[in-house]
C-alpha cells in the first residue's frame, strides 16, 4: 500500500510539470505575438505656433490604441484633460474665450487598457494680432468718376477681416463686408448709388471677442451731376423766361375788386453745392413771394434728383419733396392734406385748408407742364361774407433760344 502511494505522489508531480511547462510555453507564445502600444504623432498646431482665434488639435492615431488623452496646460494649471475616440480636438469658443494670451503645452497619449504612451510636448502661443494699417486711398482722397479700392496692410496671424464705409452727413453705414483678403474693391453698382460728399472707412480684424479696428481715414465723392431739367416739371436754365398775367378779384362787406396785371421771372444764375444744385430767379412784378414762383423757394434747390416744395396757410407752411423722373397717376399726400397728384405731363400741387375757426375755407392750386413749367397759380380764400382770389396763367415761356410755349 505504501509503494502505491510513493507511485501516485510521483505521478502527480510530473504532472505538476507538465501544467508549468505547458504554461510557460504559452506565455511565451501570446508575449511574441504582441504588438507595442504606440504613441500618437502630433500633427497641429505646428510647435511654437502663434494663434489668435479657435483651437483645433489634431494628431495621427497611435498603433493598438483603443482611446486617446489629450492634456493642454500652462504652467502648473490644467486647461483641458479629456478622454476621446477621435484624433481631433476642437475647443468651443466658450472655452478659448476664457484663456488669457501667453505659452501653452499640449501633448496627447494613446491608451489600451491600462497602458499609456504619450506623445512629445508641443507649445503654442495665444496672441491678439496687430490692428489692421490702412493703405489706400489716402485720407481725404477724391473719386469723380471710377470707385475707390481699399487696401491696408496686416501681421502675419492674417485673421479675417470687416470693412465698413460710412456716410459721415447721417453716420449711415453704406458699405459693410467680411473678407480674408486685404484688399476691397468698392463695386461701381454700389459707387453709383452714393451721394456726393465724405465718407469715412476702417478696418477690423476679426478676434473671438470683437474686432480690433485700424485707424480712420476720409475720402469725398464729387461725381458730375448732369440733370436733363427740359425733361422734367421744373426746366430752368440760363436765360430761361416765363411770363405770367395775373387776375386778382374777390369782395369783402365794403368792397370789390377785379386787377389785371402782368409779371416775369427769369433765371440768372445755377452753382452746385456738394449734391444740390441752386437756381436763382428774378422776378418782375408786384407779387412778394419768391420769384413770384408760388411753391419755390428762391434761389431753387434741386436735391439728388428731388426739388423741395413748400406752401404756406394760416399759421403753418406745408411741406412736400417732389421728384423730378416721370411719375403717371401717382398721388403723394404730405402735411396738412398737400397733395402732389401727377398725370399724363401735368404736374398738379394742391393744398386746402380752413382758415382759423371761422366758416373760411382757402386753397393753394399749382399746375405744371412737363418741359413748360407753371402753367397757372391760383390762391385764395372763402367765406359767407368775403371772397378773395388770386390767379396766374403762363403767358409765353421763353427757353434762352425760342419761344416753346404761348397761351392761345
Amino acid at each position: 500500500m505504501q509503494n502505491q502511494l510513493i507511485i501516485r505522489r510521483k505521478e502527480m508531480k510530473q504532472a505538476l510539470k507538465i501544467v508549468a511547462i505547458i504554461v510557460v510555453i504559452a506565455a511565451a507564445i501570446i508575449g511574441c505575438n504582441r504588438v507595442d502600444l504606440a504613441a500618437p504623432t502630433l500633427i497641429s498646431p505646428a510647435d511654437g505656433a502663434p494663434l489668435y482665434s479657435g483651437l483645433t488639435f489634431i494628431w495621427s492615431s497611435g498603433q493598438e490604441a483603443e482611446e486617446y488623452v489629450i492634456h493642454v496646460w500652462t504652467g502648473s494649471t490644467d486647461v483641458i484633460q479629456e478622454t476621446l475616440t477621435d484624433t481631433t480636438y476642437v475647443m468651443s469658443d466658450s472655452a478659448f474665450s476664457a484663456l488669457t494670451y501667453g505659452a501653452y503645452n499640449w501633448a496627447v497619449a494613446s491608451v489600451a487598457g491600462s497602458r499609456q504612451e504619450w506623445s512629445e510636448t508641443r507649445s503654442f502661443s495665444l496672441s491678439q494680432p496687430g490692428a489692421p494699417v490702412l493703405i489706400a486711398p489716402e485720407d481725404g482722397a477724391i473719386f469723380d468718376a471710377e470707385p475707390p479700392t481699399f487696401v491696408w496692410h496686416a501681421d502675419s496671424l492674417n485673421p479675417d477681416y470687416v470693412i465698413r464705409v460710412v456716410f459721415t452727413t447721417d453716420t449711415s453705414t453704406v458699405l459693410e463686408d467680411t473678407l480674408t483678403d486685404t484688399t476691397y474693391a468698392m463695386s461701381t453698382e454700389v459707387f453709383d448709388g452714393l451721394t456726393n460728399g465724405t465718407y469715412s472707412w476702417w478696418v477690423g480684424s476679426v478676434v473671438t471677442n470683437g474686432l480690433i479696428l485700424s485707424s480712420t481715414r476720409t475720402f469725398d465723392i464729387d461725381k458730375p451731376i448732369l440733370l436733363d431739367l427740359d425733361t422734367t416739371y421744373f426746366p430752368f436754365g440760363l436765360s430761361y423766361e416765363w411770363k405770367f398775367e395775373q387776375h386778382e378779384h374777390g369782395y369783402d362787406d365794403s368792397d370789390a375788386w377785379n386787377n389785371y396785371d402782368t409779371f416775369r421771372v427769369w433765371v440768372v444764375d445755377s452753382f452746385w453745392v456738394s449734391d444740390t444744385l441752386f437756381i436763382q430767379l428774378q422776378s418782375e412784378g408786384t407779387r412778394s413771394y419768391p420769384g413770384q414762383i408760388y411753391e419755390l423757394s428762391n434761389p431753387v434747390k434741386i436735391i439728388n434728383d428731388s426739388i423741395p416744395i413748400s406752401m404756406p396757410g394760416y399759421f403753418f407752411t406745408a411741406h412736400d419733396t417732389i421728384p423730378l423722373s416721370t411719375k403717371h397717376d401717382t398721388t403723394l399726400t404730405a402735411t396738412y392734406g398737400l397733395t402732389s397728384a401727377y398725370s399724363e405731363n401735368l404736374l398738379s400741387i394742391n393744398l386746402e385748408y380752413e382758415r382759423g375757426v371761422s366758416d373760411e375755407c382757402c386753397y393753394n392750386r399749382l399746375s405744371r407742364q412737363k418741359g413748360i413749367g407753371t402753367l397757372s397759380q391760383r390762391f385764395g380764400c372763402d367765406s359767407p361774407w368775403a371772397s378773395s382770389t388770386t390767379y396766374d396763367r403762363l403767358l409765353y415761356f421763353y427757353n434762352g433760344q425760342d419761344t416753346v410755349y404761348k397761351v392761345d
